[in-house]
Parts: structure tokens; sequence; C-alpha cells
């Protein structure tokens, strides 16, 4: 027997059912929320289209041979130049031919660099450059950002190559030894896009296209990946004027001579003893007349902190007076006579 069904009856279901679809309707808009609204993919390849052109190859040629290839990038044009930013290793006193992203070459002029900055300038002919980057800022960028790089691996047949990361991390204090062999600290940022031969020099990118950094190195082991460093571009902008008008950059010295306090051989031949509760630290040896530790340190002490920051080797102290310029004031902590003292110093 056939039993109907009243109004009161159809409500549960139809009650049922529209809850449902109102659920659905309210839970698509709550995670449209969280959707990004943006393609970070599609936003990068924009950033590379806008920039790619700014980026050079380098080539070195010492008479007729070639020496070497490098990456460098467009920061700067005037009336009828073009100069661009590259490392000084890259260069290194040789001939420079520049090729743009056309295949197009022309004669580079290095008009200024510096080895401990390991940045040069190069002047080119501003029909050659066929675009130009901005700078962004390496101060604000975060661990964790997307960044690319577009460089010239292995020289001009892979020029153009472009190679996406994130900042693994920021005021990285990595040695390096110069070409008087002296050991040298550089302070950089951190990022695993790969970078190979050829890229030195180059731009590194944030995702709107801005230059942040400029490639220097990468640590090869073959137990290491995607270990690349850039030169901060705060750094770089800093003595760009300086580079510009072929000037040397006057890096800030003590005027000393010095050595590690485990260094007793050295420190025995000059009659200099350290107490044997201290382990760690660099002891004055000589100073030179009229320097910035003239009058203010004495042979014999033991620098243990620079603002702040310990001191284990020479090479850190070098690393910090290159933090600063000329007109700054130190602060240097050292063991005298067994007992610790500040010493300011206005470095001149």
């Amino acid at each position: 027997m056939k039993t109907k069904m009243t109004n009161k009856e159809y409500k549960g279901p139809i009650l049922v059912i529209s809850s449902f679809f109102i659920g659905v309707v309210v839970g698509i808009l709550v995670l449209s929320n969280f959707i990004p609204k943006g393609n970070n993919t599609n936003d990068i390849t924009k950033s590379i289209k806008k920039v790619k052109d700014a980026v050079v190859t380098i080539e070195t040629r010492n008479g007729s041979v070639r020496e070497s290839t490098g990456t460098g990038f467009v920061y700067k044009t005037t009336l009828n130049k073009a100069y661009l930013i590259t490392n000084q290793h890259v260069v290194d006193n040789l001939g420079v031919t520049v090729i743009n992203s056309k295949g197009e070459e022309t004669e580079g002029t290095v008009i200024g660099s510096d080895a401990k900055l390991d940045i040069a300038i190069v002047e080119i002919p501003k029909k050659y450059a066929l675009k130009k980057v901005t700078f962004g800022s390496s101060d604000k960028v975060e661990i964790g950002e997307e960044i690319f790089t577009i460089g010239s691996p292995m020289g001009r047949e892979y020029a153009g190559t472009v190679t996406m990361g994130i900042i693994s991390g920021k005021e990285r204090k990595v040695p390096t030894v110069m070409e008087d062999y002296n050991e040298w600290y550089m302070n950089v940022l951190q990022f695993d896009a790969n970078i190979n031969p050829g890229s030195s020099g180059g731009p590194l990118f944030n995702k709107d296209g801005e230059v942040i950094g400029v490639c220097v190195m990468k640590l090869i082991q073959n137990e290491i990946e995607g270990m690349g460093f850039a030169i901060p571009i705060e750094q770089v902008k800093t003595y760009l004027d300086t580079l510009e008008k072929g000037k040397d950059i006057e890096w800030p010295e003590l005027g000393i001579a010095m050595v590690e306090v485990g260094n007793v051989a050295e420190l025995n031949s000059r009659g200099i003893t350290v107490p044997e509760d201290i382990y760690s630290g660099i002891v004055v040896l000589e100073i030179k007349e009229n320097s910035n530790a003239d009058n203010k340190l004495k042979v014999g002490d033991i620098i243990t902190k620079i603002d702040n920051e310990e001191i284990s080797e020479s090479s850190e102290v070098k690393y910090a007076l290159m933090t600063h310029k000329k007109g700054d004031t130190i602060t240097i902590k050292v063991i005298r006579n067994g007992k610790e003292k500040n010493i300011n110093i206005t470095l001149k």
C-alpha cells in the first residue's frame, strides 16, 4: 500500500541537502582566501624576460689567447657609455671582450677594480648595452626568499643560463685566498641556485628582477651541493663611485704585525710570552709609527674582540676592518699584563 508524505515530512531532507550545498559554497569561499592569487613561476618568468638583456658574457684574453670567461651586467648608461659590474677575479688585468645577449661583441675597458671587494667596473660603448638592471636591497632580503641568477656557465655557448633557488643564509663569513696568498674573509649571501665556472660576476636577482648581489663563488667538494655565494649589493653600491673614477678603495688598517696565540715559535723568537690560560686571540708583534694602532696598542697585547666579535685569526682582524670606513670608531678588547682592557680607535 502506498503512503502519502506530507509537506511537513519533506522538510527534513530539504534542510539537509540545502545545508550541504551552503557548506560547500562557504568552504570554497574560505579556501579561496588561502590560494595564491598569482603564479610565482609566471612572476619570475616575467622578471627574467625583463632583465635577461642586461646580462652579458665576458671573455678575457692574454694577447691572442683566451684565458677565461665570466658574466657581468649593465647597471648604468650615459650618453655614449655603459657600465658593467663583474668580479675583479674575472677580468684580472687582462684584455676584455663583452658579448651581449644578441651575440654582439665589443671591447671592454676596466676602469676600476678592487681585489678585496672582488668587484670590477667595465666600460663599453652604450650601443652594446641592450638594457640595464635595477638595484634591490640585500639588507631586506629574507632567508627562504626566492631568487634567480642569469649567467654564462662554461662561456658564450651557454650564455643566458637561468637557475632558480632561495636565499639559504645571510652574513656568511667565507674564507678566500688573495693573489698574494693572504687569507681573506668575505661577507656574503648564501643561495642554493646552481652556478658554475663562467657564472662569476653575474647578478643575483630577487623574484621581482632586482639585483641583490653579485655571484662570486661556490663551495666545490664532492659531498657538497647547492652552496653558492654572492656579494651583497649594498657593499658594492658603497664603492661604485670610487671605482667608476678609477680610484683605489682605501681600506682602513691598524698598522700592526700580528700572529695567532698558537704560533709559539714566532712568539718565542720575539720574547713574547702568552699566559697558559689564553687559547685564542691575536698577539701584536709590531706597531707601525703614525698608524691607527700607534699610541693605542702595545707590543704583546692580545686582541680577543673587535666590536664585540670574537677574534681568533689574523684574517678576522682584516675582515673586521673591512666593514668600516675611515672616520669610524672601533672598540678593541685586549689582554694586557693579564688584564682585559677596551681600547677605542678612530680609524684614519
